[in-house]
């Protein structure tokens, strides 16, 4: 089962170091040419004129924490796409550029999964609801 909890917005970005030295892409064919910071995903997911269009980054660097992948583009070293809540603030300082906004994907979310049964417990329901009450006093999540 799978319970959306709450809404996201991906953004891609870089560093200015990086960008000074590498370009910023265009479009989303010349992402390939670029250095690209990967997390838990294979994929980044993007708008294009509302089609879905995936794209498999390349890079020497994969990692599974999503504050470490931050933390390499904040160094320069590639490109990145992470949720607004990595990015918001590094982003509003200066220290990432946001990319390609355009074509940033629609409907992504924060989502709650759990093995489905007949009877969810009530401690999981409980669970859901503290969490979407809780990130729905956050701005970033209105």
């Amino acid at each position: 089962m799978a319970t959306r909890i709450a809404p996201r917005v991906m953004h891609l970005c870089a560093a200015p170091s990086y960008l000074e030295r590498h370009g910023s892409p265009d479009s989303l064919t010349s992402l390939g040419s670029h250095q690209c910071l990967t997390g838990t995903s294979d994929h980044w997911l993007f708008d294009d004129n509302g089609q879905d269009w995936l794209f498999r980054p390349r890079g020497r660097w994969r990692c599974n924490s999503g504050f470490s992948v931050l933390d390499a583009a904040l160094r320069g070293f590639g490109l990145c796409q992470l949720p607004d809540y990595y990015v918001r603030d590094p982003v509003a300082e200066g220290r990432l550029v946001s990319l390609l906004d355009r074509h940033r994907p629609p409907n992504t979310a924060v989502w709650a999964v759990y093995p489905q049964k007949r009877h969810v417990p009530a401690k999981v329901h409980a669970a859901i609801r503290h969490l979407k009450d809780g990130l729905a006093r956050r701005q970033e999540y209105r």
